[in-house]
């Protein structure tokens, strides 16, 4: 398939999307009455035309309004009339756009998305999954995920999308769904934290962590899933941290397992990871450099790290000389 987006409306000047006639709505319409009519004139055997045609249904088809034109590729053409707009799989339409200008939501380019959408929703249910495809699907939607983030049908090809790129561990489709659609890893994680146990031996009975630790050998979402918890109450949120570190540790080498950080925050993890003394005194000023350059990735490292949340500081004192490194 084909598919060639540029995100410039008829606002401004023609779009332009070349997708396969089979998946424009008008096409599958009027081909479906096309074959009806074929097949109710075919229960009258004394019409030897129409049995003629059943032969060659794709030729006979094309007789009805030269309907082979592609309906995408006529600018002047919506791709769906006034009274079939309830037969778009998109159906939100804003007027907005990106500050840049380059990103309309119109309801013309609302309705060619709707075409990608389509697409894509049909090759989900294909197995095994055809990553690439779908990529090229995903992508064309992409600039505009933020701004549909409240369309429905588009929650749901992104949430069923990720399922499928988890089973089949589709690595390059999970690194895009992560920048387009997190939430689904956001909600992976409240819903583990309503377990009353999240030690590591328990959460080894549940579906959902098994689903989790999938997600997390994939740096992108190893990345999100951990910012998030960082972002939650402390002493809930830290025994799943754990769990999930032990559980990712568990899948990859070391080297694997690193590569998964960030590059800005890789040496530190690799250095606290090795540091067996947590009074080094080298170790104070390169705590306190991170928490300075990154400090949301510092409260991640010392989740990850919890032996680092206490050291000593000997160059102030706090109750009983010690002072304590608050995340």
């Amino acid at each position: 398939m084909d598919f060639q987006f540029q995100y410039a409306c008829s606002c401004r000047k023609p779009n332009k999307l070349s997708v396969s006639v089979l998946h424009d709505t008008i096409y599958q319409q009027r081909t479906k009455a096309r074959l009806n009519e074929i097949v109710d004139r075919a229960w009258d055997e004394a019409d030897p035309e129409i049995l003629a045609e059943l032969t060659i249904v794709p030729e006979s088809i094309k007789k009805l309004d030269n309907l082979d034109e592609p309906f995408a590729a006529q600018e002047n053409i919506p791709v769906l009339n006034g009274n079939e707009k309830d037969l778009a799989i998109m159906k939100s339409i804003s007027k907005q756009s990106y500050s840049g200008g380059n990103v309309c939501a119109c309801e013309a380019i609302v309705d060619r998305l709707s075409i990608v959408l389509d697409a894509g929703l049909a090759e989900i249910n294909v197995e095994p999954v055809q990553e690439e495809s779908l990529l090229e699907k995903l992508q064309l939607i992409k600039p505009y995920a933020q701004l549909l983030k409240d369309d429905v049908s588009l929650a749901n090809f992104f949430i069923r999308l990720w399922k499928q790129a988890v089973r089949f561990y589709c690595p390059k489709l999970v690194q895009v769904l992560v920048q387009v659609y997190p939430k689904f890893l956001t909600t992976l994680v409240d819903e583990l934290m309503k377990l009353p146990e999240l030690d590591y031996a328990s959460l080894q009975s549940s579906n959902l962590f098994k689903f989790l630790t999938r997600c997390l050998t994939i740096s992108e979402s190893f990345y999100v899933t951990l910012s998030y918890l960082a972002k939650q109450d402390r002493a809930r949120a830290q025994p799943l941290v754990s769990a999930c570190v032990r559980a990712t540790k568990d899948q990859l080498a070391g080297k694997k397992y690193f590569a998964l950080f960030p590059t800005r925050i890789r040496p530190y993890a690799i250095i606290m990871n090795e540091i067996i003394n947590s009074n080094d005194p080298d170790l104070e000023t390169l705590i306190g450099q991170l928490k300075k350059e990154y400090p949301h990735d510092y409260r991640i490292l010392i989740m990850i790290y919890p032996i680092f949340c206490c050291l000593k500081n000997k160059s102030s004192q706090e109750g009983n000389g010690e002072s304590v490194w608050r995340i």
